[in-house]
């Protein structure tokens, strides 16, 4: 009696996917048809002109194309031909001028003579860094003004100062004309908190009202008073112009 070996599910899913009949590789699209039809769905009406025009422009007669590599064979005749003094003249390379100086190279070449020298006591003394006296703090300390180690002495330090010092030390007084700024805070008076105002007060202080309706309202129009006012003396003058910038008409 011969047993079957049992497949697993595993084995199954491992297959690969079998390629179903009728199958053609490359497929450009999946619209096609069987025959190529006579005549495509789309005819463009192209006049004799328009196919003119889509041709490609081709090249003169005379045309020479680029020589394909700069190495080209040279005649027998061209290797032998005698040289020309002005040929010879026209082969020599440029000369430079007489002023001209190649630039220095980064490298210094240092003589014999200075690698052996004996340098001068003033060298020697240019030499040297400059060095400065030691800072008066207190060691182990950070730097403060407050920690500072005077240098004047003892005696200066409790030396009394004279009338003519102290006259001499005394700031500059300031000028009795002189006024402080006015502070951003004032008081206010008493009289100034409950006073009224007149009549005539309250009505320049009324703003000007006017309707929001009034389509008729010209803001560029001048009042008939305006128009028959007289002006002033002191107006005619303020409005008369400078004789030195009146130019007389041409």
């Amino acid at each position: 009696m011969s047993v079957e070996p049992t497949t697993r599910r595993i084995d199954e899913l491992a297959q690969h996917k079998k390629t179903p009949p009728g199958f053609i590789e490359d497929r450009r699209s999946v619209y096609w048809v069987d025959k190529k039809p006579p005549q495509p769905p789309t005819v463009f009406a192209v006049s004799e002109r328009l196919e003119q025009l889509v041709k490609s422009k081709s090249a003169h007669k005379d045309f020479v194309p680029d020589r394909p590599t700069p190495i080209w064979k040279v005649s027998t005749a061209a290797l032998h031909f005698p040289e020309k003094t002005r040929m010879i003249q026209l082969a020599e390379s440029k000369p430079f001028h007489q002023q001209w100086v190649p630039m220095r190279s980064v490298y210094t070449t240092v003589s014999d003579s200075a690698k052996t020298a004996i340098p001068t006591k003033r060298l020697v003394e240019l030499a040297r860094p400059k060095t400065y006296d030691p800072l008066l703090v207190k060691s182990n300390s950070c730097w403060d003004w407050g920690e500072w180690k005077s240098d004047i002495p003892k005696e200066s330090l409790a030396h009394t100062a004279s009338g003519r010092l102290e006259q001499l030390a005394e700031p500059k007084p300031t000028p009795k004309s002189y006024e402080e700024n006015r502070s951003v805070l004032w008081p206010v008076s008493s009289a100034a908190k409950t006073a009224e105002p007149s009549t005539r007060q309250q009505q320049l202080a009324r703003p000007k009202t006017r309707t929001a309706l009034d389509q008729d309202y010209d803001p560029y129009r001048v009042s008939l008073a305006a128009r028959n006012a007289v002006a002033s003396p002191r107006i005619g003058e303020l409005a008369t112009a400078i004789p030195r910038k009146v130019k007389a008409k041409k």
